[in-house]
């Protein structure tokens, strides 16, 4: 994509992993995200869960934290890897509550869902589309959204600041992007387009089904503010000793 032509016709899906946090986790990135991408426009903001099984003897927040507090390093947090969004909230959480977690890295998703239905594993994150399904059936319990407000897929679901921990939030984030040098008319058009398509009924309806949130107030200008504090964000959680592995 770095090296693609700058002419709008090659257009980049971008995350929080490819525009903030892979600065941390690769040492040998192979691309700078805003040296050699313009971010055209923002599209969902998809906030994670906090989730316990069924089963879980947690029924808040609170319970929670007070379990990790007086079992330090006791309680297993599945995550789907290193870098992923469950184990930066994770590491957010802790910081957040000053709580010790066991982090088990899995690869993948499925099996950590696995380990949390058969109560192997205490909590996890992550994202309610991939969360959803599991609550509804009653495989899972949400504890938390970890943003600042309620899902209306959610709505009974408190958020993470109800909880008394506004430092944990997490969203995960998406938009496009094109290769730098495309021209400010392209990238205007694209962006025009972009904003139209997050206003269409039946678009905003499914998403807003699944959890995701519209962001139709991130132009270009904003996007690429959004993605210097979240690479400063990162930086601060990341850089910390131990937290990547050497």
């Amino acid at each position: 994509m770095a090296r693609a032509t700058p002419d709008g016709y090659t257009l980049l899906y971008i995350t929080i992993g490819t525009m903030a946090t892979n600065l941390f986790f690769y040492k040998d990135l192979k691309y700078d995200p805003l040296r050699d991408f313009i971010p055209v426009h923002g599209m969902f903001r998809s906030p994670l869960l906090l989730v316990v099984g069924q089963e879980s003897p947690f029924t808040s927040v609170a319970d929670l934290v007070e379990a990790a507090r007086t079992q330090p390093g006791k309680l297993n947090l599945g995550t789907a890897g290193a870098g992923t969004g469950g184990h930066l909230a994770g590491l957010l959480l802790q910081d957040a509550a000053a709580v010790k977690l066991q982090n088990i890295p899995y690869k993948g998703t499925a099996p950590a869902l696995q380990d949390l239905f058969g109560e192997r594993v205490h909590l996890m994150f992550d994202y309610t589309t991939v969360m959803l399904p599991h609550i509804k059936a009653k495989r899972m319990r949400a504890l938390a959204v970890m943003s600042d407000k309620r899902l209306e897929a959610l709505p009974d679901v408190p958020t993470i600041v109800e909880a008394g921990y506004p430092g944990a939030q997490i969203s995960g984030w998406s938009g496009i992007g094109v290769p730098a040098g495309t021209p400010p008319d392209v990238v205007s058009k694209l962006a025009g387009a972009i904003r139209a398509a997050l206003q269409h009924e039946e678009t905003v309806s499914y998403f807003v089904g699944v959890g995701d949130q519209p962001q139709l107030d991130l132009n270009e200008s904003a996007f690429h503010k959004l993605i210097v504090d979240e690479q400063k964000k990162w930086g601060d959680v990341l850089r910390k000793p131990g937290i990547i592995p050497e």
